[in-house]
């Protein structure tokens, strides 16, 4: 009972929607990083609500990140790829490329 409640990797789909699952995954409550997993097969929105985030492409080919506002030029990454959205940025969106995309998003709680 003690590892799988406080060691096991837990998975909680927090929101889906046709082409977008994003799940918080399985860190501990006393962990200071939030971790989120999103699925998507669309063009999915993020917002940095003021706190670095560090994203890696974990599957899929290739995705296209843009902001909304034009505070960047688009990124295109590949898989295996991490790349950092400063806080400053605020909303921003990974658009797959080809086919189905994975991102894990790592950013300080508060």
């Amino acid at each position: 009972p003690f590892v799988k409640a406080e060691i096991a990797n837990h998975f909680e789909v927090l929101h889906e929607e046709k082409g977008i699952k994003e799940e918080r995954t399985g860190l501990h409550p006393n962990e200071f990083i939030e971790t989120r997993r999103h699925t998507f097969s669309r063009p999915v929105e993020h917002n940095t609500n003021g706190g670095v985030n560090v994203l890696n492409l974990v599957d899929g080919e290739a995705a296209l990140i843009e902001s909304p506002e034009g505070k960047f030029e688009p990124l295109e990454v590949h898989y295996a790829e991490t790349f950092i959205i400063p806080a400053c940025i605020g909303r921003y969106t990974i658009k797959p490329l080809k086919g189905e995309c994975m991102t894990i998003k790592a950013y300080i709680r508060k």
